[in-house]
């Protein structure tokens, strides 16, 4: 009897975190969250990094992916953002953009 009630209260704690961590198709976060995704294109060729999609105005940063600082930009303007910079090649990189409020963080590989 004693097991029986384990694993029913091992089920109905289950079933209460999923129904909490799942929201339902019709809740406000799901809307507002589609409707806030934006596509942001990252290309790097030739020496110059190019970063398509974003508006504003921010820093950024650029790590190696063992977290050494390679080029910073402050109070850049995030439209058609272009800078010429050297990166190692076949390696990969973490690039953060930091506006008011927010930082958004992408990694990318250098060909």
């Amino acid at each position: 009897m004693k097991i029986k009630n384990s694993f029913l209260l091992l089920f109905l704690f289950l079933a209460s975190f999923k129904a909490k961590s799942i929201p339902s198709p019709s809740s406000e976060s799901n809307i507002s969250l589609y409707s806030n995704q934006e596509i942001v294109q990252l290309i790097y060729n030739n020496g110059e990094i190019n970063i398509e999609g974003l508006t504003g105005v921010g820093n950024v940063y650029i790590y190696s992916i063992i977290g050494n600082p390679e080029e910073r930009f402050y109070n850049e303007s995030l439209e058609n953002f272009k800078k010429q910079i050297q990166l190692k090649p076949r390696s990969l990189y973490i690039l953060q953009i930091e506006t008011k409020g927010t930082i958004k963080t992408y990694k990318f590989v250098t060909k």
